[in-house]
């Protein structure tokens, strides 16, 4: 099953019952390509492409970012 085949029925149902769904997952061990945050994600671009909204709590040297993209929200 992809990740997208298994997020967008949750979605659509969560949409129609007004339920958030939150779905937990980590990080690749290496960076994407840009290196940003979201193109870390661990699996496929579906479970990016699907959600509403990502967020990301990274962590580095200096510390702990939370970082988040969604539909409804800037950057």
């Amino acid at each position: 099953m992809s990740d997208d085949s298994a997020i967008v029925p949750l979605q659509k149902f969560s949409g129609e019952h007004g339920l958030t769904t939150i779905l937990v997952t980590h990080l690749r061990k290496m960076e994407g390509s840009s290196g940003g945050p979201i193109e870390q994600v661990s699996g496929t671009t579906g479970i990016t492409g699907a959600a509403d909204m990502i967020v990301v709590l990274d962590r580095d040297e200096k510390g702990a970012k939370l970082y988040g993209r969604g539909r409804d929200a800037e950057e």
